[in-house]
């Protein structure tokens, strides 16, 4: 039929290309996308994606695995195969996102242990293991780790000081506590300026009550009103002055420093501790820096019971009690005393060390400097515990006993780190000189010659006009003190 077919249309002049009949067998053979020059028996054999020119065993062994040599068109049909231009070995490192062009030392980084040639910018990556090489601002992220600029005694001694440094060390203490020798051994430190006993009797204190019947000394405020009521004080002038003349050479002030300044007084409000930091702004403003950094000038001052109108004074002998106006006095300045106390602990400006000293040896101080002629002073009996000191304790910064500092060499430089410590110095700068002066003051009070209640505890002392005089060792007098436990304030 298909020879008929063709003799008709050549009688007809129609061309064989035109027609339906030659082309009408390969459209139901390949209806979807035949390759016109592959053979028919290939078309069967892959219908719907034959490769042109791979062998057929090849085919069925691996076809999801194409041959290096498989052309560009057929690498396009398998999306998921990786790009042309990328090593073999660098796509079994990251299959997922192979990178074009990244040198294969870069793509075998871990992150977690950088290599020494790495570039900074890639050691950034790791802030916990920087290395040697990384600039110092890159170093600051590790908060730990000081900063080169940052001076190596600050460092050592201070690891722990707040982010604001206390300018004012107050030695919370009372009379006959060896605060004296203290304030002397830190004054040798250069950026240290002692003020000592900024308030004095009967030339003002820093507040009084007011009691009937009983008469007090001045003071620049008053406890029951809170209101100011001097604009002066005498004694802190005289202790400001006398800084210049008690600064080692090298570590004074300048001549310009005067303490009869009314800024110490303008607007002042009733807080010890923001007095105490007036009179360390007058002080460091007339430092040479060459002498102490202004950020690193301090002052250190003593707090006693006295400067709030208490009086502690010693109980020289058994059944010694207390007078109606002490009594008075002092149930208000325990008041007055434990409110500038917790003021101060607030003042980031402000650090506080309570110092204490055994109760008799404190009291037998008090009377050899202070008692009047004719004045007796027994050992023997134990002293009531200081409610003055007890309260300090609870409130302030530190507490040091000052036997432990007059103990030797190792226990004086204790004393003093602790206290420098407080406001952010180092005692290296001070060499030995005040470890030196506290034991100076060790081998006094314990020499074995001298006569005092440490080294004759039983014995009972009397004051004279020529100075204090032991008059027993013991005795039938000392031996009867016991029985007298109970003092009780007469009716």
């Amino acid at each position: 039929m298909l020879v008929v077919a063709v003799t008709i249309l050549a009688i007809l002049g129609v061309p064989l290309e035109k027609s339906n009949l030659l082309q009408a067998e390969p459209r139901y053979v390949a209806p979807k996308a035949p390759l016109k020059a592959v053979p028919a028996e290939v078309q069967h054999v892959a219908p719907k994606a034959p490769l042109k020119a791979v062998p057929a065993e090849v085919q069925h062994m691996a076809p999801k695995a194409p041959l290096k040599a498989v052309p560009a068109e057929v690498q396009h049909m398998a999306p998921k195969a990786p790009l042309k231009a990328v090593p073999a070995e660098v796509q079994r490192v990251a299959p997922k996102a192979p990178l074009k062009a990244i040198p294969a030392e870069v793509q075998r980084v871990a992150p977690k242990a950088p290599m020494k040639a790495v570039p900074a910018e890639v050691q950034r990556a790791a802030p916990k293991a920087p290395m040697k090489a990384v600039p110092a601002e890159v170093q600051r992220v590790a908060p730990k780790a000081p900063m080169k600029a940052v001076p190596a005694e600050v460092q050592h001694v201070a690891p722990n000081a707040p982010a604001e440094r206390a300018e004012v060390l107050v030695i919370v203490s009372d009379h006959g506590s060896g605060t004296t020798d203290f304030g002397d051994a830190l004054n040798t430190h250069p950026c240290m300026f002692d003020l000592g006993e900024p308030f004095a009797n009967p030339t003002g204190l820093w507040s009084n009550s007011v009691v009937e019947g009983c008469q007090y000394p001045e003071a620049i405020f008053g406890q029951d009103s809170g209101r100011q009521l001097k604009n002066s004080n005498d004694q802190m002038t005289t202790r400001i002055n006398h800084i210049a003349r008690s600064k080692p050479v090298g570590m004074k002030p300048s001549k310009t420093l005067s303490g009869n300044d009314p800024s110490m007084y303008k607007d002042l409000k009733y807080n010890l501790g923001e007095y105490f930091v007036r009179a360390r702004d007058l002080i460091c403003a007339n430092v040479p820096a060459e002498v102490c950094p202004p950020s690193d000038c301090t002052i250190t001052v003593k707090m006693f019971p006295q400067w709030v109108n208490a009086n502690t004074a010693a109980q020289d002998m058994p059944g010694t009690v207390e007078s109606d106006c002490t009594i008075a006095r002092n149930e208000k300045a325990i008041v007055a005393w434990k409110k500038e106390l917790t003021e101060m602990k607030a003042n980031p400006k402000v650090a506080t060390l309570t110092m204490t000293r055994d109760p008799l040896s404190r009291q037998f101080s008090i009377f050899r400097r202070f008692a009047s002629p004719g004045t007796k002073f027994d050992c023997g009996f134990k002293r009531a515990p200081d409610v003055f000191a007890a309260a300090a304790k609870d409130i302030t910064d530190g507490l040091i006993q000052i036997e432990d500092c007059w103990a030797d060499a190792v226990g004086a430089n204790k004393c003093i780190s602790h206290a420098l410590r407080l406001v952010g110095l180092t005692p290296r700068p001070m060499g030995g000189n005040g470890t030196a002066i506290l034991a100076t003051e060790h081998s006094t009070i314990y020499d074995a010659t001298s006569e005092s209640c440490a080294t004759n505890p039983s014995a009972t002392f009397q004051r004279t006009d020529g100075g204090v005089h032991m008059l027993a060792p013991g005795g039938p007098f000392l031996e009867e003190r016991d029985a007298d436990v109970a003092i009780q304030r007469p009716e």
